[in-house]
């Protein structure tokens, strides 16, 4: 894919495994409709970020367990994955989706690195 049209009606995703259980879905184009209660029903687990460059806004990670969403934050499970990183409310963009990065990369066992960039995957167009 050469290039896109962010604001087509067409949703476009890159898939490609992550790591043993888990897959990353990364949405290129097209509507901002979230797929993440349907995709965890069954037991599953999704986590979802989201970011709006117009306005430069970066949401706090969307988890979903069996099609109920919930906060990373408030699940006891997994404060030992970010309790150790700042809680800074003025922290910029950038530095907010590198800890949110972080902490889904200690939960999942794997960190988006040159080898992800570079695995192959299915691109698919979501009418």
């Amino acid at each position: 894919m050469r290039s896109y049209d962010p604001a087509g009606s067409a949703q476009r995703a890159w898939i490609t495994s992550h790591a043993p259980g888990w897959s990353h879905v990364l949405l290129l184009s097209g509507g901002q409709a979230s797929s993440a209660q349907e995709l965890s029903r069954h037991g599953r687990r999704v986590f979802e970020i989201s970011y709006v460059g117009e306005i430069e806004e970066l949401d706090e990670p969307i988890y979903t367990y069996d099609g109920e969403y919930r906060s990373i934050f408030d699940e006891t499970e997994y404060d030992a994955y970010w309790t150790d990183l700042p809680n800074d409310d003025t922290m910029p963009a950038p530095e907010l989706l590198d800890q949110f990065l972080i902490i889904i990369g200690r939960i999942t066992g794997r960190f988006l690195d040159q080898d992800w960039v570079s695995s192959e995957g299915l691109l698919c167009v979501i009418p």
